[in-house]
């Protein structure tokens, strides 16, 4: 099973079967990492989408911002 299918089976356990609707639903990939598109699940399982930033020497990195 992949990324996608496990996200949208465990939302629709958790609002349909759980009846649990006060959840929210975050997508929040890492900025470097490649493809994250490819595993977005997709609007109707998604509340919140963000980036992860992860540096490997903050105090010698430029400013990715």
């Amino acid at each position: 099973m992949d990324y996608k299918n496990v996200w949208m089976g465990l939302f629709n356990y958790m609002t349909t079967t759980k009846n649990l609707h006060n959840l929210l639903w975050i997508y929040s990939p890492d900025q470097g990492a490649p493809n994250t598109s490819m595993y977005y699940p997709g609007d109707n399982y998604v509340d919140i989408v963000a980036l992860d930033v992860y540096v490997d020497d903050p105090v010698n990195e430029r400013s990715i911002f």
